[in-house]
């Protein structure tokens, strides 16, 4: 297997992210070996969407939309050390790798990492708060920053005041950095669609193959990117997605933590209780299908 890396973009209807992506990637001061675009928006092979130094930019289809299944399908063909999971609608500067590998290098028990993205951290909980995920949890933990914990609950780094880098036991797939090898013993779940939580699936269970050897996930302070969040298909319907996220969340218990049935159903249920508090609150548009999307899975 080569040094370096190479990048794994899963896409579906957004050309124009994707090509301002693709043209991130080809400006870099530490470039990548291939980019690896996976389409799943037409039959066939070798879609177009332009943008970015075409020569090594690779197209595939997949059969099924699916961004954990288009993901892997796009690993498949990656021949360097590390795989970089890229969404199609980051922004980044052109010293991102460069800065990421600079990190590597110095850290050799690394194997896998996130660069920061910019907007995304948790709040320091207050004391209700704390002790709701003490009870999903299951232990006390000041923050709970940058950890998977109860029914399949994720939660970000505390940037506030947990300092970078911050070791883990998921992380996202935004902007995910994993040895290939480690990938290759676990892979992407057969989520479906949007495929909610996905990424904490597979990096738990490549956190929980490679915790006992010292091997460590990290959320790194810098570089840092942008992360668009572009609301469309599934993430746009707040009742599929309501269904999708306690679907998906009850998998990453069972499957990628270990938990046992009744163990996910009261904290699952618990949980659904304490979202729909949040909904009732808030009450952004579409909060009502959201929760209904809730109770139904």
């Amino acid at each position: 297997m080569k040094g370096g890396y190479s990048v794994v973009i899963a896409t579906c209807d957004r050309d124009e992210p994707l090509a301002r992506v693709l043209e991130d990637w080809s400006a870099q001061t530490a470039p990548p070996e291939k980019v690896v675009v996976t389409g799943a928006d037409a039959p066939g092979r070798n879609a177009s969407a332009g943008g970015g130094d075409e020569a090594n930019v690779t197209r595939l289809v997949s059969p099924v939309r699916s961004a954990a299944r288009q993901r892997n399908l796009g690993a498949e063909v990656v021949e360097t050390e590390w795989i970089v999971f890229c969404d199609d609608d980051v922004r980044f500067a052109p010293d991102l790798a460069a800065v990421v590998l600079e990190f590597l290098a110095a850290h050799p028990e690394a194997v896998a990492v996130s660069p920061r993205m910019r907007g995304a951290s948790h709040p320091r909980p207050g004391r209700w708060l704390r002790r709701y995920y003490g009870l999903q949890a299951g232990f006390p933990d000041g923050t709970y920053g940058g950890r998977l914990f109860g029914a399949g609950i994720t939660c970000y780094p505390c940037w506030d005041i947990q300092p970078a880098p911050v070791e883990a036991n998921w992380l996202p797939s935004t902007m995910l950095w994993m040895k290939a090898a480690a990938f290759r013993r676990h892979r992407f779940p057969d989520f479906e669609g949007y495929s909610f939580g996905e990424d904490a699936h597979l990096t738990h269970r490549v956190w929980r193959d490679a915790e006992p050897a010292g091997r460590k996930l990290y959320f790194l302070g810098a570089p840092e990117f942008d992360h668009l969040s572009i609301q469309s298909g599934v993430k746009a319907d707040r009742f599929r997605l309501g269904r999708m996220v306690v679907r998906n969340q009850k998998r990453i218990a069972r499957e990628a933590m270990g938990k046992g049935a009744w163990e996910v159903f009261w904290k699952s249920f618990v949980h659904r209780m304490f979202v729909t508090a949040a909904l009732i609150k808030g009450r952004r548009s579409g909060w009502v299908g959201e929760m209904i999307g809730l109770w139904s899975a």
